[in-house]
């Protein structure tokens, strides 16, 4: 079992890690999801000035 941490450079990786805690807590019953969109403008630079005006490293581990 390898596990790989990757710097989030890519619009899939980004993908994967907005969507990563739907595959986490897709058996809770009362877990209320984030509305998809809502995350990719929080996650945009452009839209979110907190992202421009600060360094943020995103990181997404993949296992296998």
């Amino acid at each position: 079992m390898s596990i790989e941490i990757i710097d989030i450079t890519a619009k899939e990786q980004l993908r994967d890690f907005i969507h990563l805690p739907y595959h986490v807590h897709r058996h809770h019953q009362r877990w209320v999801p984030p509305l998809i969109r809502d995350e990719w403008r929080y996650f945009d630079s452009h839209k979110n000035r907190s992202f421009a005006d600060n360094d943020t490293i995103l990181c997404v581990a993949y296992e296998d």
